[in-house]
C-alpha cells in the first residue's frame, strides 16, 4: 500500500489527472492476473466477464484523448496500478485472518513511515516541493480531520473488512466503479 501511495503521488507531478486516473484504474484488469500469479486460480467465469466489462467501461469512461507522450509519471502510475493490483490481491487473501481495524492501523502506519521516509529523502535531495504556504485556519484543518477520519480510517476499515468476504476479482470489480462515483 505505501509503495502504491508513493508511486501515485510522485507520478502525478509529472502526468496529468486524466492519464492517471486512466493508469491507476488498470489495477482492476490487473488483478486477476495478480491473483493468478499469486494463487494460480484462474477468475471464475462470472468473475471474468465482469472484470471484462468493468475494463471496458472504465476505458470508455476514463481513457484520456489526446493523451501525448508516454513519460515518467505515465510509468511510475502504471507501476502503482501493478501495486495496487497485488495490494488488492494480498488484503484480499490476509484479512481473514485479521482483525479488520487492528490490520488497517498497521496499513496506515507503514504508509506513514514509508511517506516519511521518502519525503525525507526526497527533501535531503533537494527535490522540489509545494511552493505554496498552508493556511492553518478552522476550514483547513476540518477538512484535515474529515479525510483523516472518514477518508481514510473509515475508508481503509470498510475496505479491509470487505475484501475478507470476497475475491480480489470480485473487489476489483467494485473499485471499478469509482470513475462513475468521482
Amino acid at each position: 500500500l505505501g509503495g502504491g501511495m508513493i508511486l501515485q503521488v510522485l507520478g502525478q507531478v509529472e502526468t496529468t489527472a486524466s492519464k492517471a486516473a486512466f493508469l491507476t484504474g488498470l489495477s482492476v484488469v490487473l488483478t486477476p492476473f495478480a491473483a493468478f500469479l499469486r494463487t494460480r486460480r484462474l477468475p471464475s467465469l462470472e468473475n471474468a466477464i465482469g472484470i471484462t466489462l468493468a475494463g471496458l467501461g472504465f476505458l470508455l469512461l476514463t481513457f484520456p484523448g489526446g493523451a501525448g507522450p508516454i513519460n515518467r509519471g505515465d510509468v511510475l502510475v502504471f507501476l502503482c496500478a501493478i501495486v495496487f493490483a497485488f495490494y488488492i490481491v494480498e488484503i484480499s487473501l490476509r484479512t481473514r485472518d485479521h482483525d479488520a481495524f487492528r490490520l488497517t492501523t498497521v496499513q496506515l502506519a507503514s504508509v506513514a513511515v514509508c511517506a516519511a521516509l521518502v519525503g525525507g529523502g526526497l527533501r535531503a535531495a533537494g527535490a522540489g516541493f509545494e511552493l505554496r504556504p498552508l493556511v492553518w485556519d478552522r476550514s483547513f484543518l476540518l477538512s484535515v480531520l474529515y479525510l483523516g477520519t472518514i477518508g481514510t480510517v473509515g475508508t481503509f476499515v470498510t475496505q479491509t473488512w470487505a475484501q475478507g468476504h470476497m475475491s480480489a476479482t470480485h473487489a476489483a470489480i467494485i473499485f471499478a466503479l469509482e470513475p462513475l462515483w468521482a
